[in-house]
């Protein structure tokens, strides 16, 4: 059994289309993480928000609880754009791509491997010639 290809090439190809996959997506995905996590009391250090509880002590450390409320997807959009610019959009992108990257890559790349080692095993590899 003899089974040709190029696993890395298709592992990077695969980690590449994962890449770019997430970042097309990662702006719709940051708003939906927000809208469904909005209206919770949270305690941060970021002053461009909305609203403001009055700032709450802990040791040396001053950190304000915090309502962040979008009223709609629009207002999201504009809220995010207004006050942290168009980076917002792309927060927490560094552990997706550390994440999706490899994970793609060896799909890409294990399912080669695997149906050409099937059509290889079942001698119909000459007669049907994956193209990937």
């Amino acid at each position: 059994m003899t089974v040709s290809g190029k696993p890395l090439t298709d592992f990077l190809c695969g980690a590449l289309s994962g890449a770019f996959g997430t970042l097309v997506s990662m702006p719709c995905d940051t708003l939906r993480t927000r809208l469904v996590g909005q209206g919770e009391p949270k305690v941060s250090r970021h002053q461009s928000v909305s609203y403001r509880l009055p700032f709450v002590h802990f040791g040396l450390r001053r950190l304000m609880l915090v309502f962040q409320i979008y009223k709609g997807l629009s207002h999201a959009v504009a809220t995010m754009l207004r006050t942290e610019g168009i980076l917002s959009f792309y927060k927490g992108l560094v552990p997706s791509l550390l994440q999706i990257m490899p994970q793609t890559g060896v799909q890409f790349a294990s399912f080669r491997l695997f149906s050409q080692s099937y059509w290889a095993l079942s001698g119909k590899g000459k007669q049907k010639k994956i193209k990937v």
